[in-house]
């Protein structure tokens, strides 16, 4: 008897499950078709405004432009240098730099140096200008789970029991005359 109910039990949780499922599935569905309505809202707005309908498609639904050789080549230059000053900078504020350019895969973290018996991990940031958002800002969630995910690798390769802190520095302008921002504590993790 207790066999029977085990298995009809067993079965109706795998019913629930199933109807769980497709109801999750239905509600991706929906959040689809609410999408497309609200493109489509969007447009009509447009059209009722008297905007160009054809350039808020194009801007919505036109794949990335690539960018050329030169543009990809001076943004990497702009970057190196900007890891260039940063290091400098953290030297001149007492910090010892222990690795640059730490990768695990495709994943790298800029810098990793020590600050006072501290393991600092240092994202850099390096714009030309400021035109759109911070720089700072371009560390997004992405991004953060990357840079713990290197410094978990690296911790474990060499066995550092130092407390750690996420920083960055963001790098606005060229030359000499750049700005040079320095977050401490950028963000935080709560395990590791």
């Amino acid at each position: 008897m207790l066999c029977i109910i085990g298995i009809l039990f067993g079965y109706t949780i795998r019913l629930y499950l199933v109807h769980i499922n497709v109801i999750l599935w239905s509600l991706l569905r929906l959040s689809k078709i609410f999408h497309s309505i609200q493109i489509f809202l969007r447009i009509f707005a447009a059209e009722t405004a008297q905007y160009d309908t054809m350039a808020l498609l194009k801007f919505r639904f036109a794949p990335p432009k690539k960018r050329s050789v030169e543009s990809r080549q001076k943004s990497k230059e702009l970057g190196i240098t900007g890891e260039q000053m940063a290091a400098r900078y953290l030297e001149d504020q007492g910090y010892v730099i222990l690795d640059r350019n730490y990768r695990k895969g495709h994943k790298e973290v800029d810098i990793i140096a020590l600050d006072h018996g501290t393991l600092v991990v240092i994202e850099v940031k390096t714009r030309s200008d400021e035109k759109f958002l911070p720089a700072e800002h371009a560390v997004n969630h992405q991004k953060r789970l990357n840079i713990i995910r290197v410094t978990n690798n690296y911790v474990r390769r060499y066995h550092r029991t130092e407390p750690i802190r996420f920083d960055i520095i963001a790098i606005v302008g060229n030359g000499m005359d750049a700005e040079i921002r320095h977050s401490k504590n950028a963000f935080h993790v709560m395990c590791f």
